[in-house]
């Protein structure tokens, strides 16, 4: 598949409201829509994608970077919340 079309299965999950902003940064990186997110998601599937592959393979590689992202935004996430809570038990 072309990296176009990867981009639009991701966008059919993510839009809100009829819009693609994942596809939308990937046509112009440089917009400023202000969802990062979504410009994330386009760098990072643009980034990871190889024209050479099955298009099972081009869908498995995006899976993976997405999990990974969530993998280290849910540590953040874990690290933020445990500050907070220590500051809170500590107030």
């Amino acid at each position: 598949m072309t990296l176009r079309e990867l981009i639009e299965i991701a966008d059919e999950g993510y839009s809100q409201n009829g819009q693609f902003p994942i596809l939308t940064y990937h046509e112009d990186p440089e917009s400023k829509h202000g969802d990062t997110l979504a410009k994330w998601v386009a760098l990072e599937l643009a980034d990871t994608y190889d024209a050479d592959e099955t298009d099972e393979e081009q869908l498995s590689d995006a899976c993976d970077a997405i999990m990974s992202a969530i993998n280290q935004l849910q540590v953040a996430y874990d690290e933020l919340s445990r500050r907070g809570e220590m500051l809170h038990d500590a107030g």
